[in-house]
C-alpha cells in the first residue's frame, strides 16, 4: 500500500488546500519533507492519522476524550477569521499487489457551534455506499488496522518507547506483533475452540441426566403405588356404601311394612321420601349455581357472621370504636376480598355439598380476614348451620350485585318452599303416634345411614379426584423422562463431539507452539542481523533473545542480560527501527512508512547508519519529516540518491500559515 497524495485543507498551519505528492521508484523510495519545528512537520503525520482513524488517535490529543476540542482548535487561524469553517484531509492510496486500485479517503469537519464529521471513501473514483461504521471497518480491514499503525506511522523521537514496551512485555504491543506474524490468528482460534469446549462441558455437567431420570422414576413409582392404594380404598368405600345401602333398603321396607298399620304414617313417609329427593335436587342445583356466583353471593353474609364475633371480643381491645370501623374497612376491602374468593373458587374444585362449601369458604375467609386486618377471629365462636338460613338468602337477594337475579330468586324460592315443606312433614311424622320405640329406632338408623352414605360419597369423590391428579402428575413425569432420555442421547453426541474438539484443540495448540517456535527463531535471527548492523557497541552485545511471547532480552557475550539503562535513547531508537525492519521483512506487508524527526536524538554515528543502511531499505515508500539540522551535509548526500521527491515548509509569521515549496 503506497500513499500517492495527501491533501490538507485549513488544518493547523495549512491554509486553504495544500497538496503533497509522494511518487516513488524502484530505488528512489524516500520522500523528504524538511521543516523547522512548529512549521507543520508533525501536523502532516497527525493529518494522515486523523484521515485514517479519526477519534481513535488518542495519542495525538490529551486527555483521550478531547478529540472534538482538538479538531475545533485545529481549524486554521486565518480561515477562522474569514469564517471559512470547513476543515478536511484527504489521502489517495495505491495498492501494491493485485490489480491496480486507487482508494481515496476524505475526512471532513464543519466547525460550528457543534462539529459535524463526515467520512467518504472512493474506490477508483466510485463512492462506497456504506454507512459510517462500515466505512471505518473498511479502513481497518482493507487499508491498515489502527492497532498496527504505530509500527508504520511514528515519531522518531518516541519510537524508542517501542523497545521498552517489548522488553517489559506490554501486552498490547506483543499481541500486535503476533498478529502481524500471523500467530495471533491461531491463538484466537484456540481461544474460540476452548470456549466451545467449555460450553459443551457445561451442558454435560449441568445435565446429570441419568441421576435426574432415576429421581423422577422413583417419584413416578411412588405416585403409582399411592394410586393403587387409593384405588383399593375407593373400592373398599364403594363396597361399604353398597352394604349400607342394602341395610337402608331393608329399613325402608320395614318402615313401609309398619306403615300399613298406620296409613297416615305411610303417606307421610312416601311424601317425605319424594320431597327429600326434590330437596337434594334443588340443593345440588343451587350449590352448582352458587359455585360461579359464590364470591359475590356469600361475601356479605359471612361478613355479617364475623362482625358480631369481633364485637364480642371488644374487651380484649383497647378501643371499642376500632371494632366499629371494621365494617367500613370491609367495604373498602370488598373488591380485594371478591378477587380472592373468585381465585379460591377457580383454583380449588369445590364440592357440590353446600354445607361443606360454606364451611370451607368461611374458614378461608377468616384466614384472609386475619391477613388483611391483623385481627384474630376465633372460629369456634362462629355458628354456621347445616344449611344457609332463609334469612341469609333474603339478604343475598337484596345485594346490589350484577347477577342473574331472576334465576337466583327462583332457586331460592324453590329451596325455601321445599325446605319448609320437608320440615313440616318431619314435624307431622314425629307428631303421629308410634306403635313402639322400635319404629323410632328405624327412623334414627335411616337418617344415620343417609348421612353416612353422603359422607362416603364425599370421601369417594375426594379420593377419585386425588387419583386423577396423581395420574396427571405421572403423565407429566413420563414426558419429563422422555425428554431426559432424548437429552441422554444428545449427551452421547456431546461426549463424542467433546473428544473430537479436544483432539482439535491439542492439534491447534501443538501447531501454535511449533509456529511460535519457527516465527520466534526467524524473528530473533533477522532482528539480530538488523540490530548488529546498526549497533556500534558490538563488544557489549552478544545477541538479542526473543522469548515465546515475543518479548526480548539483550545479552552480552557472557550470556548476562543487559539492563534497560545500558542502552541510550538513541540506541533504543536503533533497536525499535530494527524491530520494524524485521516485522516488515517477515510479514511481507508493503505499507508506506512515515517517520517524524527520525534523527533528533542520535549521535553522528547512528545518524550515518540510519541514513545509509536503514531508511533506504525500511519500506517500499518512506516519508521522512525532518528538521534541516537532522539531514544535512554528508547525511543528505548519502540519502540523496534514494530521494524521489523533496519538499520544504516555510512559515509566514504574519499570516500564521505555512507554505509548501518543492525542492
Amino acid at each position: 500500500m503506497k500513499l500517492k497524495q495527501l491533501k490538507i485543507h485549513n488544518y493547523r498551519v495549512f491554509y486553504k488546500t495544500n497538496i503533497f505528492a509522494f511518487p516513488v521508484k524502484e530505488r528512489e523510495t524516500i520522500v523528504l519533507i524538511n521543516a523547522r519545528n512548529g512549521y507543520g512537520k508533525t501536523s502532516i503525520l497527525d493529518a494522515v492519522k486523523i484521515a485514517l482513524y479519526g477519534a481513535k488517535n488518542d495519542d495525538i490529543w490529551h486527555p483521550k476524550d478531547a478529540y472534538l476540542q482538538w479538531m475545533r482548535e485545529s481549524l486554521n487561524y486565518k480561515s477562522f477569521g474569514e469564517r471559512d469553517n470547513i476543515l478536511w484531509i484527504e489521502l489517495i492510496l495505491e495498492t501494491s499487489s493485485g490489480p491496480p486500485q486507487e482508494i481515496a479517503i476524505r475526512r471532513e469537519y464543519y466547525i460550528g457551534e457543534t462539529i459535524e464529521e463526515t467520512l467518504r471513501i472512493k474506490e477508483n473514483d466510485i463512492p462506497l455506499k456504506l454507512d459510517r461504521l462500515d466505512l471505518e471497518d473498511y479502513i481497518e480491514e482493507v487499508i491498515l488496522p489502527h492497532e498496527w499503525s504505530s509500527f508504520f506511522l511514528f515519531d522518531g523521537e518516541k519510537i524508542g518507547k517501542l523497545a521498552d514496551e517489548i522488553e517489559y512485555k506490554e501486552r498490547g504491543v506483543l499481541e500486535n506483533i503476533k498478529k502481524l506474524l500471523r500467530v495471533g490468528l491461531y491463538e484466537y482460534a484456540l481461544v474460540d475452540l476452548r470456549e466451545v469446549r467449555k460450553s459443551i462441558l457445561k451442558d454435560l455437567k449441568d445435565s446429570m441426566v441419568q441421576a435426574k431420570i432415576a429421581q423422577i422414576e422413583a417419584e413416578r413409582k411412588g405416585n403409582k403405588q399411592q394410586i393403587e392404594f387409593l384405588e383399593e380404598e375407593v373400592k373398599t368405600l364403594i363396597e361399604e356404601k353398597y352394604n349400607i345401602q342394602k341395610e337402608l333398603e331393608e329399613i325402608k321396607k320395614e318402615i313401609r311394612r309398619l306403615g300399613f298399620k298406620n296409613k297416615g304414617l305411610e303417606n307421610i313417609e312416601i311424601e317425605l321420601e319424594k320431597i327429600s329427593n326434590e330437596f337434594l335436587k334443588i340443593k345440588e342445583e343451587l350449590a352448582s349455581y352458587m359455585k360461579e356466583e359464590l364470591p359475590l353471593l356469600i361475601l356479605f353474609p359471612l361478613i355479617n357472621k364475623v362482625i358480631p364475633v369481633l364485637e364480642k371480643e371488644k374487651e380484649a381491645r383497647t378501643k371499642y370504636e376500632a371494632v366499629k370501623e371494621l365494617k367500613d374497612k370491609v367495604e373498602s376491602k370488598r373488591q380485594e376480598l371478591e378477587r380472592w374468593l373468585k381465585a379460591f373458587i377457580k383454583e380449588d374444585v369445590a364440592p357440590k355439598n353446600l354445607e361443606y362449601l360454606v364451611k370451607v369458604i368461611a374458614e378461608q375467609f377468616v384466614k384472609k380476614w386475619e391477613e388483611i386486618f391483623a385481627v384474630e377471629v376465633p372460629m369456634q365462636n362462629m355458628e354456621l348451620g347445616e344449611e344457609i338460613s332463609p334469612r341469609d338468602y333474603e339478604f343475598i337477594t337484596k345485594l346490589p350485585v350484577n347477577i342473574n337475579a331472576s334465576k337466583l330468586h327462583y332457586l331460592l324460592d324453590e329451596y325455601s318452599r321445599i325446605f319448609n315443606k320437608r320440615r313440616k312433614l318431619f314435624k307431622e311424622r314425629n307428631s303421629l303416634p308410634k306403635d313402639s320405640e322400635y319404629i323410632n329406632d328405624l327412623f334414627s338408623k335411616q337418617e344415620s345411614f343417609i348421612k353416612e352414605i353422603g359422607q362416603i360419597e364425599k370421601e369417594i369423590e375426594y379420593k377419585q379426584r386425588e387419583i386423577k391428579e396423581k395420574i396427571c402428575k405421572n403423565n407429566g413425569l413420563e414426558k419429563q423422562i422422555e425428554r431426559l432420555q432424548d437429552r441422554l442421547k444428545q449427551n452421547e453426541y456431546l461426549n463424542v463431539l467433546n473428544q473430537y474438539m479436544q483432539k482439535i484443540e491439542i492439534a491447534v495448540k501443538n501447531y501454535i507452539d511449533e509456529l511460535i517456535k519457527v516465527k520466534r527463531e526467524e524473528f530473533e535471527e533477522v532482528l539480530n542481523t538488523h540490530f548488529k548492523t546498526a549497533f556500534f557497541k558490538k563488544d557489549e552485545v552478544g545477541k538479542i533473545e526473543v522469548n515465546s511471547d515475543f518479548s526480548i532480552g539483550i545479552q552480552d557475550y557472557r550470556g548476562n542480560y543487559l539492563k534497560k539503562d545500558k542502552l541510550s535513547a538513541g540506541e533504543k531508537q536503533i533497536l525499535a527501527l530494527a524491530i520494524l525492519q524485521t516485522l516488515a521483512k517477515l510479514t511481507g506487508k508493503e505499507y508506506f512508512v512515515i517517520i517524524d524527526t527520525p534523527l533528533g536524538r542520535l549521535d553522528d554515528y547512528y545518524r550515518q547508519i540510519l541514513v545509509k543502511e536503514v531508511f533506504p531499505h525500511l519500506s517500499q515508500q518512506v516519508i521522512i519529516l525532518s528538521t534541516p539540522e537532522e539531514i544535512r551535509d554528508e547525511y543528505y548526500q548519502f540519502l540523496q540518491k534514494h530521494i524521489s521527491k523533496e519538499y520544504r515548509l516555510e512559515y509566514w509569521v504574519g499570516n500564521s500559515l505555512s507554505k509548501i515549496y518543492e525542492v
